[in-house]
């Protein structure tokens, strides 16, 4: 993300200012520019060892906070490259610093408590979903590190493998885990085929660690597993 950018009023006067939101829309910015609401300015923002001027509209003004708030009114080709660059860079910082997640759908209180107890144990989050919008929003979020789903069969055979088209075609690389309980509930053979894994409740810590895709070679895996098994 930029770290500074320049101010440009009409009568030349320059301030510098640091960057705090930077979208292809426009920016907030910090630092004191004596600018007001409604002002035509010029901003060269630095991104990428370049600079890029673009012109733009002073929008917001908080004096107490030291921000000021532009949209542009015209963002040349390179400089709108340049900003969805940065942007990406910065949300795969954001990505690569995140706990590894696994997603879990359609479990009840009890059960998902305990999920979310032994994968913690395996150093991982859970990002419960109860809904198909909501599952498919949370997948959507570019700072998540889901490294797998873990879907009960008791959702319901149509809701299962509706979830299950869904991964297997927007998101192959998330294993996909099928959670049974007492009764082992039946999938048509697409649906079925496109599970990486299958667990039931009760599961132990080293068969849900191979479920999700943790090595169970790993030392300290296996140290865990025989004390809690």
């Amino acid at each position: 993300m930029a770290a500074a950018a320049k101010l440009v009023r009409s009568d030349r006067t320059a301030i510098e200012l640091a960057v705090r939101d930077l979208s292809t829309r426009g920016a907030r910015l910090i630092g004191r520019a004596g600018a007001v609401a409604g002002e035509r300015v010029r901003i060269v923002l630095e991104l990428d060892g370049a600079t890029h001027d673009v012109i733009a509209e002073v929008t917001r003004t908080d004096p107490q906070r030291s921000e000021v708030e532009i949209a542009f009114l015209h963002l040349p080709a390179t400089a709108a490259a340049a900003i969805e660059r940065s942007i990406a860079a910065s949300l795969e910082r954001v990505r690569a610093a995140a706990q590894p997640a696994v997603l879990v759908f359609g479990l009840s209180p009890e059960p998902r408590a305990a999920l979310e107890r032994d994968l913690a144990k395996l150093d991982r989050a859970t990002r419960p979903c109860t809904t198909l919008l909501e599952t498919i929003s949370a997948l959507g979020d570019p700072s998540a590190r889901c490294e797998a789903a873990v879907v009960a069969s008791s959702a319901g055979s149509e809701v299962v493998t509706a979830l299950l088209d869904h991964l297997a075609q927007y998101h192959p690389r998330l294993r996909r885990v099928l959670l049974f309980g007492d009764q082992l509930a039946s999938l048509d053979h697409a649906a079925a085929r496109r599970v990486d894994a299958v667990l039931r409740t009760p599961w132990r810590i080293r068969a849900l660690a191979r479920a999700v895709g943790i090595e169970s070679a790993d030392n300290t895996l296996g140290l865990l597993a025989l004390t809690i098994d």
